[in-house]
């Protein structure tokens, strides 16, 4: 059993007799562009609003450590000191990739949630990914973090195992990612047409400092839609755009291939802003090929059969745990030479169950909701029974 410090039990002690609701603060990099966070802003919501009616949920965006949001700071200190109980939501927060960028995230995570502390509210974490942490100072401030937070809750096992060696007082959780909680939509096909989805993203400009390899991208994934349409007419293309932020976005990458497909196959360019409507857009989906995480996730919400391209580990991880076909996840590079994703998309076409994943819905369902009862716990989220 892990052991309560004095302060988080004060704490608990005090939210739990609080006569007014309870005051839940979720912040993160909502409404900025990428669909992931904004997914799971709105399952956390749904969990919160289901299990812990009396609470007064409220959202904000977390100001980044650009000289563009200094203005957003002050607003946001005066929401942190509202609040008795502060979520981060989602996405893989602590790491050090994309170095010094990376750490000044981390200081100014450090600094937000060392505040909220100071105001007597609880931390914690939600939907996190940790890693890769590589330099000294990244580890350092990420293990500070942990130990601000009373519970976090991670999306996979790595996670879990390198926040657990950093810190072994930290209360950290594994959970499903909390997106699989929003409402799925109902969309009877109307008519005979086999849509396909696309999500990608500039992997190889972004990763590789190669942004002539993801023209070639572009190029193999036209030809090979093409040649589908060729053999049957019924095919057209919805490519989805799931990460429209201030950098790194996917639209650019997105118009080149719409701009490949045009003269010969129907495609759209769809801009998901919405978890909802981009559930409601899947769904409508026959197929889907699949680069985002939160695409391949989503699309699994919605039983859609799916050629995973993984990026990252991440992407890996969810594909196998959900129970996609392993000759159904490719990477990047695979690409490049078109053979083998032109095989498996031709599969994917004659034979779409092969590329469901296994793995019953509801079981990701019930995964998510028991991290996120044993997380709410510990952060001091104060529940139906509490109020008897």
């Amino acid at each position: 059993m892990r052991r309560i410090g004095n302060r988080e039990k004060h704490h608990r002690n005090h939210t739990r007799h609080l006569k007014r609701p309870q005051r839940v603060l979720l912040t993160g990099y909502f409404n900025r562009g990428n669909l992931g966070d904004d997914a799971m802003r709105e399952g956390l919501e749904t969990f919160i609003a289901a299990h812990h009616s009396d609470a007064d949920i409220r959202w904000t965006q977390l100001p980044s450590a650009s000289r563009q949001d200094v203005h957003r700071w002050i607003p946001f200190c005066r929401s942190l000191a509202w609040a008795d109980v502060v979520i981060l939501a989602g996405g893989t927060h602590f790491q050090d990739r994309y170095g010094l960028r990376s750490l000044r995230i981390l200081a100014s995570h450090l600094g937000v949630f060392s505040f909220a502390r100071l105001t007597r509210a609880s931390v914690g974490y939600a939907g996190i990914g940790i890693g890769p942490l590589k330099t000294r100072a990244g580890r350092i401030m990420t293990k500070i973090l942990l130990r601000l937070s009373s519970a976090t809750l991670v999306r996979d096992d790595p996670s879990r195992i390198l926040g657990q060696s950093l810190s072994r007082q930290a209360s950290i959780v594994t959970g499903f990612d909390s997106a699989i909680l929003i409402p799925r939509p109902e969309s009877p096909k109307s008519d005979d047409k086999f849509r396909i989805g696309v999500s990608i993203l500039p992997y190889f400009e972004l990763y590789k400092n190669s942004p002539e390899r993801d023209r070639q991208v572009v190029s193999e994934i036209a030809t090979a839609l093409e040649q589908l349409h060729s053999i049957d007419p019924r095919v057209t293309v919805r490519v989805l755009v799931f990460y429209d932020g201030e950098r790194d976005s996917d639209v650019p990458i997105s118009k080149h291939l719409v701009s490949h497909l045009q003269a010969t196959v129907p495609v759209e360019l769809v801009r998901c802003t919405e978890p909802s409507a981009t559930m409601t857009q899947l769904a409508e989906l026959d197929a889907l090929i699949a680069m985002r995480y939160h695409a391949t996730l989503l699309g699994y919400a919605v039983g859609c059969p799916t050629l995973v391209l993984s990026y990252q580990d991440k992407c890996i991880a969810l594909a196998q745990e959900i129970g996609i076909n392993g000759s159904a996840i490719l990477e990047p590079e695979d690409l490049l030479s078109g053979e083998q994703f032109v095989t498996e998309l031709k599969a994917l076409k004659r034979d779409p169950g092969r590329y469901r994943a296994t793995q019953p819905l509801d079981t990701a369902i019930a995964r998510s909701k028991r991290g996120l009862i044993t997380f709410a716990a510990r952060v001091g989220l104060r529940s139906i029974d509490d109020e008897s």
